[in-house]
C-alpha cells in the first residue's frame, strides 16, 4: 500500500495522547487525548482506560479544554483543569461513581500552574502563577 500524503484536512484525524495517570488500585488509567478541531485549535479531553474491561471511554467533552487529570488518593474521584468557565481554567472534581463535574476553585485568570491532592484527599493544593502588573 503506498504511503498517503498528509494534507491539512488529514491533521484533523490525528489524535495526541499525553499525561497518563494510573489509579491508586492500578486497574485504571486516565489520560488526555487531544485533536485539532475545524477552527485549528487543540481540543483536549480526559479519557479512562479500564484494564479489566480492556476498553477506554471518554470522560469529558467539549472544546473548552479539559486536561491534567489527577486521581484522588482513594480513587473515588478525578480532579482536572477545565476552561469551561471563562476567563480562566479552574479545577473541577468528577466523581467516578457518576454525575457531573463540579468546579472547586474560582481563581484569577491564568493562576493555576499545577495542583495535587493532599495525602488524605481532603484538600487540593494549587501552585499559582504570579501576576505581573498592578
Amino acid at each position: 500500500m503506498p504511503a498517503s500524503k498528509i494534507t491539512p484536512e488529514s491533521l484533523l484525524e490525528i489524535h495526541f495522547v499525553s499525561d497518563p495517570q494510573i489509579s491508586p488500585d492500578g486497574q485504571q488509567l486516565i489520560f488526555t487525548k487531544s485533536k485539532v478541531n475545524e477552527k485549528n485549535k487543540y481540543c483536549p479531553n480526559l479519557w479512562l482506560y479500564d484494564r479489566k474491561q480492556k476498553s477506554s471511554r471518554q470522560l469529558t467533552f467539549g472544546d473548552k479544554g479539559n486536561s491534567h487529570g489527577r486521581w484522588s488518593p482513594d480513587g473515588q474521584s478525578i480532579a482536572f483543569l477545565s476552561g469551561r468557565e471563562k476567563p480562566s481554567s479552574q479545577i473541577y472534581l468528577l466523581p467516578m461513581s457518576g454525575g457531573e463535574a463540579k468546579a472547586v476553585t474560582a481563581l484569577d485568570e491564568g493562576s493555576i500552574a499545577d495542583f495535587k491532592f493532599s495525602p488524605d484527599g481532603k484538600f487540593i493544593i494549587t501552585q499559582s502563577k504570579d501576576r505581573i502588573g498592578y
